[in-house]
């Protein structure tokens, strides 16, 4: 991968970073407990990018394989796909977030040096556009 092109990304991937932990700190009700209030949105919608770029590749291929890791630890399906849901789509950014904006409260270094410009647009428009491009292509599945 072009070195550049990764530069770029992971400027990205702070900015909007910096956005979320400006937003939550800034919240009233959240502002407290920031952390666990920026982290779980972010792994959230970073889950929701996973879950869209395996169904888009489902659909398009010839040959079908598992999206989610499979469990079978409790008799209550819904419990086990709970489980294999939060496995697949959300543990793995909880600890990759964490180490890279968490860890040696690095997150203090990045409010230095990628500075909020937007009041939180970064973030807003990457939740609305996380969203959007797994909920547009079901919603006109519906109308045609």
């Amino acid at each position: 991968m072009n070195m550049h092109l990764l530069s770029n990304m992971l400027s990205v991937y702070y900015k909007i970073w910096v956005d979320a932990i400006k937003v939550t700190q800034s919240s009233k009700s959240e502002g407290k407990n920031w952390k666990i209030f920026t982290i779980i949105p972010i792994s959230l919608l970073m889950g929701i990018n996973l879950a869209t770029v395996l169904i888009w590749i489902r659909a398009f291929s010839y040959r079908k394989f598992v999206v989610v890791l499979p469990v079978n630890i409790f008799d209550l399906n819904a419990i086990n796909t709970f489980i294999s849901l939060a496995l697949t789509f959300f543990a793995p950014f909880v600890i990759l977030n964490y180490l890279l904006i968490f860890n040696r409260e690095r997150y203090s270094m990045l409010l230095k040096i990628y500075r909020p410009e937007r009041s939180g647009k970064r973030y807003f428009w990457y939740a609305g556009i996380s969203v959007g491009i797994l909920v547009v292509p079901y919603l006109l599945k519906l109308i045609f």
